[in-house]
């Protein structure tokens, strides 16, 4: 177990709705730190104040067929907005170009320390089969363009250079296309700047058709 688990609540959760009416339904979702069972017991509220200045904290406990023991099933929710468009076949593409701004808060670890691993910035790809191109932050923190061809071919051309942590940058990449050789870019870029322009490099490939949803990351609200 982690600190920042030993520090978390272990069991938390959230309803669908903010209230109801007699009779409405409501849900629940649940989410289990460590995967541990929990005790549901439906009450009614009287006083949820437990200042000892008031009358104190009561509940009258209700008979209902909710009540009881359930399974505990770890449910992480990922910060940060992120656009996920459904996939189309004008996406697979012979040629393009990939720009983003992005302001990187977690390059390489997040704010505990742990390792965040790859982030995707635009991209097409489906990690099942392996298929698709887009523009990522790789597991050093370092711009990279990704292609995959399937059965475990992937090609990722990266800066080797971490991206700055906590400032503007405007990234130029990706031109792809069929008159340049289709297994080396011409250039992958990164530019540190305070304010952002706009910058564009060149790389040319051909790519097999694959079912994959396109992802952009946030502007400002992306937690990368």
């Amino acid at each position: 177990m982690s600190l920042a688990q030993e520090l978390m609540l272990r069991i938390t959760g959230y309803t669908d709705k903010c209230s109801v009416r007699p009779g409405d339904e409501v849900s629940f979702h649940i989410h289990s730190e460590l995967n541990e069972s929990y005790d549901v017991q439906m009450v009614r509220l009287i006083h949820g104040d437990t200042n000892p200045e008031g009358p104190g904290f009561k509940e009258r406990l209700l008979r209902s067929p909710t009540n009881g023991k359930y399974r505990g099933q770890h449910q992480p929710m990922y910060a940060g907005s992120y656009l996920l468009v459904p996939h189309d076949d004008r996406l697979n593409l012979q040629s393009f170009t990939l720009c983003a701004y992005i302001f990187p808060t977690t390059p390489v670890t997040d704010l505990e320390g742990t390792p965040v691993g790859a982030q995707a910035i635009i991209s097409k790809f489906n990690a099942k089969t392996g298929l698709g191109y887009g523009l990522f932050i790789n597991e050093a923190g370092e711009l990279a363009l990704r292609i995959g061809r399937g059965r475990g071919k992937l090609d990722e051309y990266s800066t080797k250079k971490p991206l700055f942590q906590g400032l503007v940058q405007g990234l130029g990449l990706v031109r792809c296309g069929h008159r340049r050789s289709p297994h080396r870019p011409d250039a992958v870029r990164d530019h540190h700047q305070r304010r952002p322009r706009h910058e564009h490099a060149a790389s040319d490939g051909r790519y097999r058709r694959g079912r994959a949803p396109s992802r952009h990351a946030g502007r400002a609200a992306r937690d990368r």
